[in-house]
């Protein structure tokens, strides 16, 4: 005779509970994916994408290629643009910027420096940026308030530039063996989110730290991070494929995306940013695209 097993009832409910849990962290709740920036004209794709830059003025979006040593531009619904490789100067690009000029700042890991590319003159100059005798490895790259922000990853501290790419301060991550991960900005604050992530510090316009964010439950694996207008502070989990979104307390509100979701799944994601129309954008190096999506 067969025995039926049964399940109980507080069981069964819990088992429930996980699979919607589940399922809520693998989609976002209100998250939707709205097109990815990944083919050219001829319908190659990306390759090992790590930068975004985002042209408000122009609604374009630059990424870097740095699988195929060039970078793309798509318009704001999505659509290719261009592809420029600075002649075939470029040494895999993975982060990029605009000067007011219209001078192009690319880093170059495989350089380990700041390229500025003046089309106008059509010139390609990469800068080694040094800090106390030492040579750096920028790996973010921001301008804001018309100043240079610069991550080195070697001692994961932040620095800033002059015009003439010399180093004139250093943002130091207090009580971090590894330093920031990346950094982001809200107004004239400073954002920097350490290696292991348990918190972000929040830096004011003169460098000096301002105040600490506990965030609760910590994410796993931060790799980049963003803020809202309203202080909201979303961390991108780089090995899960996962951001966790939070207050501006940093109370956690949920999880989003997931290598698992249908459309737009991340895989081993570089950089998350939101652009000027309130999207959020993902850097998919896994994958190769940019991923675009309505929270």
């Amino acid at each position: 005779m067969r025995i039926k097993k049964i399940i109980p009832p507080a069981l069964l409910a819990t088992a429930l509970l996980l699979a919607i849990t589940r399922l809520a962290a693998a989609d976002g709740p209100g998250w939707k994916h709205l097109f990815s920036l990944a083919a050219d004209q001829t319908g190659g794709h990306l390759l090992r994408p790590l930068g975004l830059f985002i042209d408000a003025q122009n609604e374009r979006y630059y990424v870097t290629d740095s699988g195929h040593d060039r970078l793309v531009s798509f318009a704001k619904d999505g659509q290719f643009r261009q592809a420029f490789n600075a002649g075939g100067a470029l040494k895999k690009p993975i982060d990029l910027t605009r000067l007011t000029d219209g001078r192009l700042l690319v880093l170059e890991k495989g350089r380990d420096t700041v390229t500025e590319i003046n089309l106008k003159a059509r010139s390609v100059t990469p800068h080694a940026l040094e800090y106390q005798g030492r040579r750096l490895a920028p790996r973010r790259l921001k301008l804001h308030g018309g100043r240079l922000y610069v991550l080195d990853q070697a001692s994961g501290g932040l620095m800033t530039l002059d015009d003439n790419f010399q180093v004139t301060g250093r943002i130091a991550c207090p009580g971090c063996r590894a330093g920031f991960a990346d950094f982001s900005f809200k107004g004239d604050e400073l954002y920097a989110l350490p290696q292991l992530g348990h918190e972000v510090l929040v830096f004011d316009a003169q460098g000096t730290l301002a105040r600490k964010i506990a965030l609760t439950p910590a994410p796993e694996f931060p790799v980049s991070l963003a803020v809202d207008g309203e202080g909201g502070l979303l961390v991108l989990e780089r090995h899960t494929g996962t951001v966790a979104s939070y207050l501006a307390d940093g109370r956690l509100t949920g999880r989003h995306l997931g290598a698992e979701q249908p459309a737009g799944g991340l895989s081993y994601p570089a950089e998350i940013q939101i652009d000027p129309w309130g999207r959020v954008c993902v850097v998919d190096e896994g994958n190769g695209r940019v991923s675009v999506f309505q929270p």
